[in-house]
């Protein structure tokens, strides 16, 4: 006599799983980029504070993959990453992202 065991509905059950997984993961990541953008904002050299109130984070689609966004749009943002101000290190905001894990790809993207 052979022992076996039957699973029905398996595949659903992985599928879920799978769902539950990807959303905590998720999760995570909105709550850590949120944490860095907070961070950033806080280490932002102040004047007017305009800088330091201009990063935003958002999620975007990207070839498939949804990916967050953290961004800060005033001009001179590039200046104050690159020691303009003695209120902060120079590429403070590389240090910042780098406290949050490996980089995979480039941390700064000036346009």
């Amino acid at each position: 006599m052979s022992n076996s065991i039957k699973f029905k509905n398996i595949n659903d059950t992985f599928k879920k799983l799978a769902g539950t997984l990807q959303t905590r993961e998720e999760k995570n990541l909105i709550n850590n980029s949120e944490r860095l953008r907070q961070e950033l904002s806080d280490v932002t050299p102040v004047d007017t504070g305009l800088a330091a109130a201009s990063w935003r984070s958002f999620i975007k689609q990207i070839v498939g993959s949804r990916t967050v966004v953290i961004e800060n749009t005033v001009p001179y943002i590039e200046y104050l990453n690159a020691g303009s101000s003695k209120q902060a290190p120079k590429y403070f905001v590389e240090r910042t992202a780098l406290k949050y894990g490996k980089a995979v790809g480039t941390i700064v993207v000036v346009k």
